[in-house]
């Protein structure tokens, strides 16, 4: 995590959105050269939505890590 930190010194963090933003900001961010990302969420469904994004990244952006923050 730390060696791909350093390559961008830049990790987004999300809060709050629905799965489809999420995949979207995630496309764009990996696209720019972003490789670490946090995902936070205290809303409603908050582990499904983290749940499906994990598994987006896990398909789509295989040099993504997806890191969780508060998940309520």
């Amino acid at each position: 995590v730390i060696e791909l930190f350093e390559k961008t010194r830049l990790v987004p963090l999300l809060s709050k959105v629905d799965v489809e933003t999420g995949k979207a900001i995630f496309r764009a961010c990996y696209a720019g050269g972003v490789r670490v990302i946090e995902y936070t969420n205290r809303g409603e469904r908050a582990h499904e939505a983290f749940r499906e994004l994990k598994i987006f990244v896990e398909n789509e952006l295989p040099e993504m890590i997806l890191g969780v923050g508060t998940i309520m």
